[in-house]
């Protein structure tokens, strides 16, 4: 298949994701982060999990720089390239809630792997428990 094509596939399927889930925030009565946070971010995630738990054992510098890699591209190049074409603005709660939460997360995470030079059974426990305990805040927040 040509590369046009393609790409004009991936890009008519965005639109209806991207439809989708205002749809979906609509009707929910929620704001439209809280349907990209909780299910489009778990949605888009799903690739970089595969990778992680099929590298881990075997390749930890793929799986850790896979986890690098996609969460460099995932803050830098949607927000910087969408600022381009048209100003970004967010909402206050983002910027004074999920922000630093992804800020002091990222910042455990990096302690972890400093401290063992990797993650090991507790420290993943309390990185799931985090994510839980964000996904339980969200969904109770989005009430």
């Amino acid at each position: 298949m040509p590369f046009w094509f393609r790409t004009a596939v991936a890009r008519r399927e965005l639109r209806v994701v991207v439809r989708a889930a205002t749809d979906l925030a609509e009707s929910w009565d929620v704001r439209q982060s809280f349907v990209a946070i909780v299910i489009l971010g778990a949605g888009t995630s799903l690739p970089e999990l595969s990778i992680s738990l099929t590298t881990a054992k075997e390749r930890p510098g793929l799986s850790v720089g896979n986890l690098i890699g996609s969460n460099l591209v995932d803050v830098l190049l949607p927000a910087g390239l969408a600022a381009v074409i048209h100003p970004v603005r967010f909402e206050a709660d983002l910027l004074w809630f999920d922000l630093p939460m992804l800020f002091a997360l990222t910042v455990t995470v990096l302690l972890f792997f400093l401290r063992r030079r990797g993650l090991q059974k507790g420290e993943a426990a309390i990185l799931l428990g985090s994510y839980g305990a964000y996904l339980v805040f969200k969904i109770v927040q989005a009430r």
